[in-house]
């Protein structure tokens, strides 16, 4: 085995830590992938004669070995399991056809069905899957909690009579017609929010209904509810430590660097027909947002190109980030496809910044554009490092297109203010100030209005009537 004396220095520098390790051939390729408790002594098994043949075949091509480490044996397995289907090497067998763990899967039905199984079960089926999830065990009980939550059915056919899951509460009973199909839509379009990992947005939903029912008085309801959200909550972290993938490390793998990629920055900008032009950055240290390093820029260029703008943001963001020697992303996601990201890719290179992956991530597709790859990296709906990726762009959207609507209703009052008489510099920057946009005069009413503006009623009640004139979509609040 040519390569014995390179291994055996790789493995003096190898932790006893748990993790994957990738044996790779002359040209760089993948031949197979592994996990160990112990990275150290399961590579240096493979210095020790004898071997399988089919071993010693395959360690007479390795030249070389790479190593990620893992918090723990679980983690590792989910993590080769994930590098396995996007390299499929050669000499790795058992997890290739994405058989070896389990999936929830939602039928597309007039009443979808909800069930657990492998993905070679749902080949023929039309569904939408969610998954894969390495603890069958806790998969399992993380989702009996949630069904308390959210009933569903998970009958093969449709019964002539309901089952025992009705008076248990965990089937709405659609095959007796107990629930409209409308009704049915909206506890599976909840369940597929949690199951997206939008679990949040689930929370806040079940909020509104309990502050609505607490609001009607309807105490008793509004305990049960409030009930719910508390298993619910619980029921998050249990149900993510089966899913959460080591994303970390498996984008580190992707963009082939030699570290965990744990810092993601997000870029987008947003403008309508070339008005008021801005952009936004938002950070993400292991998945989860980090708001003290968001950012806002005014566009000060005349460029309006995606393109033109972006560079504008990059050159600003980062080129601060390098005067203040503050820490750098480990990548940097725009929004858009290819020529957003050899964009932002040059603005880097023009700042010396070498070490920051940058990619693209377009919306349609859901393609990852990385620049000097020829094609795009197609990953999985349902991985766990796309759902990352995806949560980091559409943060940095939401950021940009709150921003540019502050600075729309910025303009808009400015322009009404100015073209309404007895409205000076003094009173437009009191006014302003304590309602911020053209909605929050015309909400606040008449009274609030000329208290702040110093006026009388009758003349705040003119300028509000002005004001619907030009944006009669608030015309019900006027008062």
């Amino acid at each position: 085995m040519g390569s014995c004396a390179d291994i055996e220095k790789k493995i003096e520098q190898i932790s006893h830590q748990p993790g994957v390790y990738i044996f790779r051939d002359h040209k760089g390729d993948v031949l197979y992938i592994g996990k160990a408790a112990d990275l150290k002594d399961r590579v240096r098994s493979y210095l020790r004669q004898p071997l399988l043949l089919k071993i010693s075949i395959m360690m007479q091509k390795v030249k070389g070995v790479h190593i990620l480490t893992t918090s723990d044996e679980k983690e590792a397995l989910l993590l080769e399991n994930a590098l396995i289907k996007q390299y499929k090497p050669p000499y790795n067998m058992k997890l290739r056809d994405d058989k070896d763990y389990p999936l929830i899967c939602i039928s597309e039905e007039k009443f979808p069905r909800v069930a657990i199984g492998r993905r070679k079960r749902f080949l023929k089926l039309k569904a939408e899957c969610f998954g894969p999830y390495p603890d069958a065990t806790a998969l399992r009980k993380a989702l009996s909690t949630v069904r308390r939550i959210i009933p569903y059915r998970t009958c093969i056919n449709l019964p002539k009579r309901h089952c025992i899951y009705y008076p248990l509460k965990l089937c709405p009973a659609p095959c007796e017609g107990r629930i409209l199909r409308q009704d049915y839509a909206s506890l599976i379009k909840q369940l597929k929010l949690f199951l997206q990992g939008k679990r949040q947005k689930v929370i806040r939903n079940i909020h509104t209904r309990m502050q609505k029912l607490s609001d009607e008085q309807k105490y008793e309801q509004a305990k049960i509810v409030r009930d719910k959200i508390y298993l619910l909550e619980k029921t998050v972290q249990r149900l993510k430590q089966s899913y959460d993938v080591s994303v970390p490390s498996i984008l580190g793998e992707l963009f082939e660097t030699k570290k965990d990629i744990n810092i993601i920055e997000g870029i987008d900008v947003s403008n309508i027909s070339g008005v008021h032009p801005v952009g936004s950055v938002v950070r993400f240290v292991r998945c989860r947002p980090f708001k003290s390093e968001y950012r806002r820029y005014r566009i000060l260029s005349s460029e309006r190109s995606d393109a033109g703008m972006l560079s504008e943001v990059v050159h600003r963001r980062y080129g601060k980030l390098l005067e203040e020697k503050k820490q750098m992303p480990d990548l940097i996601l725009v929004d858009g496809g290819i020529a957003q990201a050899n964009a932002a890719k040059r603005i880097l290179n023009g700042l010396r910044i070498l070490s920051v992956c940058v990619a693209g991530l377009a919306k349609k597709q859901e393609w990852l554009f990385v620049p000097g790859k020829k094609e795009p990296i197609v990953l999985s709906r349902d991985s766990a490092s796309l759902q990352a990726l995806q949560m980091v762009r559409d943060e940095a959207h939401r950021f940009a297109m709150s921003y540019h609507k502050k600075i729309r209703s910025r303009s808009a009052i400015h322009s009404i203010l100015d073209d309404i008489s007895g409205i000076g510099p003094v009173r437009k920057s009191r006014i302003i100030s304590e309602f911020g946009s053209v909605e929050g005069i015309i909400c606040a009413g008449y009274e609030k209005v000329a208290k702040t503006a110093g006026c009388s009623i009758e003349t705040a009640k003119k300028w509000i009537e002005r004001m619907v004139k030009f944006s009669p979509q608030f015309a019900v609040h006027s008062r």
